[in-house]
């Protein structure tokens, strides 16, 4: 569903790493509509000193549009504490399966004549188009 970025902690007063742990709640729906589903409450525990980032996937959704809400479970930090959470970005994922992946579809309808022969002809040409990214 989406990259929620966490920062880490630092206790900048003593200059050692503390552990810090943030929760947060999941939730979307179909847009306009109005209750929300629950996808689910994550906590993120770590001690590190740059942001990490964590995948929180929602399998089984029907095709259509989506309104996501994440809301943060845990206090603010005080004092010397950092630890902000970010959802960075949402993505689809399809699975669908693709027989020409990284290929340009040519379709030629030409009319058959003695010059062929029963022959394939060798066709040159340059493909213009949209390039569509597929994960």
């Amino acid at each position: 569903m989406g990259k929620p970025k966490v920062t880490n902690n630092i206790n900048i007063t003593g200059g050692q790493r503390i552990s810090y742990t943030v929760s947060y709640k999941v939730e979307y729906r179909v847009y306009g509509t109005v209750p929300w589903i629950d996808a689910g409450t994550v906590t993120e525990t770590n001690n590190i000193t740059q942001n990490f980032r964590r995948i929180f996937r929602q399998a089984g959704l029907s095709p259509n549009r989506y309104q996501i809400r994440v809301t943060r479970m845990t206090a603010d930090p005080t004092g010397n504490q950092v630890g902000d959470i970010h959802l960075t970005n949402v993505d689809e994922i399809r699975n669908e399966n693709i027989a020409y992946v990284n290929s340009t579809l040519l379709a030629v309808h030409m009319l058959a004549n003695d010059q062929i022969s029963g022959a394939i002809p060798n066709i040159s040409c340059i493909g213009t188009g949209k390039k569509v990214q597929v994960e």
